[in-house]
């Protein structure tokens, strides 16, 4: 099946060279119309909770290189990971379109996580508006928004009577820009929803 993709992508490009040659931009257009013409497909994930943890150690580990771009949209919802210091992995992550990370001040989980004894349990990423310092991640604030209260899941059942909460997830996990219906609050870095 490779050797398929392989010579529509070099048959492709043939194409979009013959056409436009001289204009780098138009072929560009050209070559994401027609491959998305050909698969009109995206591929996202979705990180919860303590999955976020485990996606940041694999990043770190010799078994993962993360070098490929698997994943149109990665949405990292409730993140039970330390906030100090989460743009050192946060930005390696790769990704084709957007990466999002949910925030919800009043999640009972994320709050409960925090107050557990010892020293690393440092402010939750999934439960602090502040060093939302990632170069490359669409900080998503849910926490002022009805249906959704102390939720660890507002991706489910009550939370997603919220149309706004709702249209985040479908633009979000369908590989699309999740993130122009809302206000963007340059003081933390914060798109609320």
């Amino acid at each position: 099946m490779s050797d398929f993709h392989a010579q529509y992508v070099m048959d492709l490009e043939a194409r979009a060279e013959a056409r436009f040659a001289d204009n780098a931009a138009a072929w560009d257009r050209y070559f994401a119309k027609e491959v998305e013409k050909h698969c009109p497909f995206t591929v996202n994930l979705m990180l919860h909770s303590m999955g976020n943890y485990l996606y940041k150690h694999l990043l770190g580990s010799s078994v993962y290189s993360g070098d490929r771009l698997l994943f149109d949209n990665v949405v990292m919802v409730a993140a039970d990971t330390n906030n100090e210091k989460h743009a050192e992995w946060v930005d390696r992550i790769p990704y084709r379109n957007r990466l999002y990370i949910t925030i919800n001040e009043n999640d009972g989980a994320l709050k409960a996580s925090r107050l557990k004894m010892g020293e690393q349990q440092k402010a939750r990423l999934g439960h602090y508006l502040r060093r939302l310092d990632s170069r490359v991640a669409t900080y998503i604030d849910v926490t002022s928004q009805p249906h959704v209260g102390d939720s660890h899941a507002y991706f489910e059942e009550s939370p997603l009577k919220n149309a706004k909460v709702l249209d985040f997830f479908k633009a979000s996990l369908n590989g699309k820009v999740a993130e122009k219906p809302t206000r963007y609050d340059p003081s933390r870095n914060v798109h609320r929803l």
